[in-house]
């Protein structure tokens, strides 16, 4: 058996149905409670919710922190799934 690709370029007509689902989609850009600007999910109700969507995996990508990064990896493991994480940073000049 072939592992499947990280992307695939097709539009959704080109491909049969069975492999247009939920879970063949990762969302890579989320901001959690631990973001210091604008996130809001807690790390459970993201994990568990990525779970009953189907998704393979998870990603957090916070803003200018990795405070949450152990305990995301800890309760992907629980609800069984593969974790990304990364963080979002603001570079600018100094004024």
């Amino acid at each position: 058996m072939n592992p499947r690709p990280l992307f695939r370029i097709a539009s959704r007509r080109e491909r049969p149905a069975e492999e247009c689902r939920m879970s063949d989609f990762v969302h890579l850009h989320c901001h959690t409670e631990y973001s210091l600007l604008d996130g809001a999910i807690r790390l459970k109700d993201l994990c568990n919710r990525a779970k009953d969507f189907g998704m393979p995996a998870c990603a957090i990508t916070d803003h200018g922190n990795m405070f949450g990064a152990a305990y995301f990896a800890k309760q992907c493991a629980e609800v069984g799934m593969e974790h990304k994480t990364g963080e979002a940073k603001v570079i600018g000049e100094r004024i």
